[in-house]
């Protein structure tokens, strides 16, 4: 850990100490003045109490939150990855990820830290994405993950002359409509048993996708697959991979609760970085185009 990362750190914990002081002090404060309220039968100001005493630690949590993705995860990038870099507000634009093809269905969209680095010659960005559907129950409706991990955008050295796509299977009522498939995709019937449970295969050329989905590559693919879900898609020059369950360590404990060792954090990054190569390399998408 650098001299720079030690006093980032050292500043970072007294603006937790003194979130965590301003909280216990206005919310003994607020708590004090919701009973109070609650006594004399004032509802209205009661529910204002309660509302701040609710909203409170969340802008706190917020706050302190936001200082550890601008000052203490950028000094993390730079001494885990040196041609890393971090931008915690930034994202891939949302545009593209939907016109991958690749992201399953959903209402509600969040992506936030762009990561930018290279893994072999190849320029890779990539960010955190959380996909949520809406599922009617009765007169509720209420809000269901279906996809929480990442999103990469990796630029390849060369060129394929035909759009693929690998997705998540959907419900029938889903697949009819195709959701957010791009058009001119027809469907591509591979050999993969254990794959096409879980995948669909999109394709503009039926012979050239079946060129790039070998065998043998659908065995890596299979394989890469069982150990964490991903999706596939390829453009031109461009393959976009989303990851389920594997997402960006860019987030401290809540701010009333001792942040990890840093040691632990870096940690994280490293296997994190690991896991995102591993694919990356294993894909090796350039080869077989």
């Amino acid at each position: 850990m650098t001299k720079v990362l030690d006093i980032l750190l050292q500043d970072l914990e007294k603006t937790r100490q003194k979130y965590c002081r301003q909280f216990y002090m206005w919310g003994g404060v607020l708590v004090a003045l919701l009973v109070s309220t609650m006594v004399m039968d004032i509802l209205e100001i009661s529910c204002i109490i309660g509302m701040m005493l609710f909203f409170y630690p969340i802008c706190l949590d917020s706050y302190y939150k936001t200082e550890y993705q601008r000052k203490i995860m950028p000094e993390i990038v730079a001494q885990v990855l040196p041609d890393g870099h971090f931008e915690p507000h930034e994202r891939i634009d949302t545009n593209l990820m939907k016109a991958s093809g690749i992201l399953v269905a959903h209402k509600h969209l969040q992506a936030d830290g762009l990561l930018r680095f290279k893994s072999d010659n190849t320029p890779i960005e990539l960010c955190n994405l959380h996909l949520e559907d809406e599922v009617r129950s009765g007169k509720s409706t209420h809000r269901v993950t279906r996809f929480n991990g990442c999103f990469i955008k990796a630029e390849l050295p060369k060129a394929a002359n035909m759009r693929a796509v690998m997705r998540k299977k959907e419900s029938w009522l889903l697949a009819m409509s195709m959701v957010g498939l791009p058009p001119g995709l027809e469907k591509v019937e591979l050999i993969a048993p254990n794959l096409t449970k879980h995948v669909e295969f999109y394709s503009n050329d039926q012979i050239s996708v079946r060129k790039l989905f070998k065998p043998h590559f659908l065995a890596q693919l299979e394989d890469l697959f069982q150990r964490r879900p991903f999706y596939l898609s390829i453009l031109g020059k461009t393959c976009f991979i989303a990851i389920d369950k594997i997402k960006l360590p860019m987030q401290p404990p809540h701010f009333l609760f001792k942040p990890d060792n840093i040691n632990t954090k870096m940690s994280e990054f490293e296997s994190f970085l690991q896991d995102i190569r591993a694919i990356v390399q294993e894909l090796d998408i350039t080869s077989k185009i």
